[in-house]
């Protein structure tokens, strides 16, 4: 009897700090979120950083490469990592001049932030197509556009994104 008593004993010293502390399991594995889910969204987030830092530089390569690595992190399919990743060569092309790979790089990143329902990122998107068609000089397009990010956009940041 008295082996039990231990044996409970122990347990209890175990798995109320566990309970406690948020953890419903001693096994990693039966977890809810992967403990490395939160390491791929810094990384990602690091990365889209890096790639941004890039654009500044004009280091096409050094973007290109936060994208593959962005591309290959993303095994959780997120639709707004898949958006950036698509604004990002789209921003790419844009600076080599090529306004129609851009524009379909932009249409794609439109399509993920819409799945997700991420207004940040389609006011974005659309704001760089407005960008696109005016390089091209249509303007009534890129007017077209820029109406469309404004009304994309959250009632609260209006004041910011106008």
């Amino acid at each position: 009897m008295r082996k039990y008593c231990r044996l409970l004993l122990f347990l209890i010293l175990v798995l109320v700090p566990d309970a406690v502390a948020g953890q419903e399991t001693l096994f990693p594995s039966s977890l809810k979120n992967p403990p490395y889910e939160a390491l791929i969204n810094k990384l990602s987030d690091i990365l889209k950083n890096k790639a941004r830092d890039y654009i500044y530089e004009g280091d096409f390569n050094g973007m290109e490469a936060c994208i593959d690595i962005q591309s290959m992190l993303n095994t959780f399919h997120d639709p707004i990592i898949y958006g950036d990743i698509e604004n990002q060569r789209g921003i790419i092309e844009y600076y080599k001049n090529n306004s129609s790979d851009a524009l379909q790089f932009y249409l794609r990143a439109l399509d993920h932030f819409s799945l997700a329902d991420y207004s940040n990122g389609i006011n974005t998107i659309m704001n760089n197509i407005a960008i696109i068609f005016n390089h091209i000089e249509d303007f009534e397009s890129s007017r077209k556009y820029l109406v469309k990010a404004i009304e994309s956009t959250p009632e609260k940041d209006i004041n910011s994104r106008s």
